[in-house]
């Protein structure tokens, strides 16, 4: 038994460092040694491990199956508490596959329990996630009423990190609404919930909703102080992912603002890191907007290059909507250029494909486009 603790204790500290692999390997030998003992307390502990670990490496399929195999062993045993922390580990991934109905279900059977058990942080988790549930389901009304129930449980026993993410969670769902003085004031909470706490993934992911939310409000100058700061941290944290995304808002919110040269500054650092990640769709994007700076500044060989290259990474993800945009970008830099036979060109095979896929919104873009030549 000592043991089994020992391997369980291990793979959550590779969990925690995200070493998925290695926690994968010390929860096997945690199940190993639960059948030789015949211990379905330190199995089911196994199966919840097994399936953490396969969640965080994007493996639902076989975090759904761990998952399972722990309800099954806590229903077997009549542990309650098992019973609970299952219903809501299954639920969490239902929802990552996108099947709310039956993550509902199972966040509530949770949130039953644990009134049974009188559990009141195991309420607050339950709440949340039935909120979580209710967000990507588009009811953010329901969303919100349940993040508030958990907030004020957080609150009420003291976890701190619970309260920073439902200040998050409460906000996202505020936006959404268009609500946006009161999304703002939970994103606030969040961050400074996060720095107390001194969690600095929590921070950055603030940071980035932040300035997102100035963004779609059009508050450019307001966005830029908070996704440099994001940049900033997601480069202190070595998250590659975070710091393209960091340069890709970066560069938007500098384009809107009419800074040219800042805006391709940072849609070059964001093609670098997309080209790291060996992310062609991140690639094109930055190809695309990187074109569309250095056209805004009379870069005009530049921008074609870089939006032929945008249509042929389009062309290998067959991806049309990118092919239709690439060749409408290549089409304006032409006709920029006095190229108007070549312009006419680039809008024919706009055309073309607009009819090959039989998009009439595309079609009628495609004639536009013509009309001015």
């Amino acid at each position: 038994v000592e043991e089994a603790r020992a391997y369980s204790n291990l793979g959550s500290s590779h969990h925690y460092k995200r070493s998925f692999e290695q926690a994968i390997v010390f929860h096997n030998h945690v199940l190993r040694l639960a059948h030789e003992l015949k211990d379905h307390t330190i199995e089911a502990r196994a199966y919840a491990g097994l399936g953490h670990a396969a969640r965080c490496m994007g493996d639902h399929q076989a975090a759904q199956n761990w998952h399972e195999q722990q309800l099954d062993m806590a229903l077997k045993t009549r542990d309650k508490v098992a019973e609970g922390r299952a219903c809501s580990n299954l639920g969490i991934v239902y929802q990552l596959q996108g099947n709310h109905d039956s993550a509902l279900k199972l966040h509530q059977a949770h949130l039953n329990i644990c009134r049974q058990l009188n559990d009141r942080a195991g309420m607050g988790r339950a709440f949340g996630n039935i909120g979580n549930a209710y967000s990507a389901m588009g009811y953010y009304e329901q969303a919100i009423k349940y993040h508030k129930q958990e907030l004020t449980i957080s609150k009420e026993v003291n976890d701190r990190s619970s309260e920073a993410s439902t200040h998050g969670n409460l906000a996202v769902a505020y936006q959404a609404l268009n609500m946006s003085d009161k999304a703002m004031f939970h994103y606030h909470s969040h961050l400074n919930t996060a720095r107390e706490l001194k969690d600095s993934v929590g921070e950055a992911c603030a940071l980035c909703n932040i300035g997102n939310c100035h963004s779609s409000l059009g508050q450019f100058e307001q966005a830029v102080p908070f996704y440099e700061n994001y940049l900033m941290l997601s480069q202190e944290l070595n998250d590659i992912e975070g710091e393209a995304k960091a340069c890709h808002f970066l560069g938007y919110a500098h384009y809107c603002l009419g800074n040219y040269k800042e805006a391709i500054r940072y849609y070059d650092q964001d093609l670098a890191l997309a080209r790291d990640l060996e992310d062609r769709v991140s690639m094109g994007r930055a190809y695309c907007n990187l074109g569309l700076a250095h056209l805004a500044i009379g870069n005009l060989d530049n921008s074609l290059e870089c939006q032929k290259y945008f249509l042929a990474i389009a062309q290998v993800s067959k991806h049309n909507q990118a092919k239709f945009r690439a060749l409408s970008n290549m089409g304006d830099v032409l006709l920029k250029m006095h190229n108007v036979e070549e312009a006419v060109k680039v809008y024919q095979k706009q055309l073309a494909l607009s009819k090959q896929i039989n998009d009439k919104g595309f079609e009628a873009s495609a004639y536009s486009s013509l009309g001015i030549c």
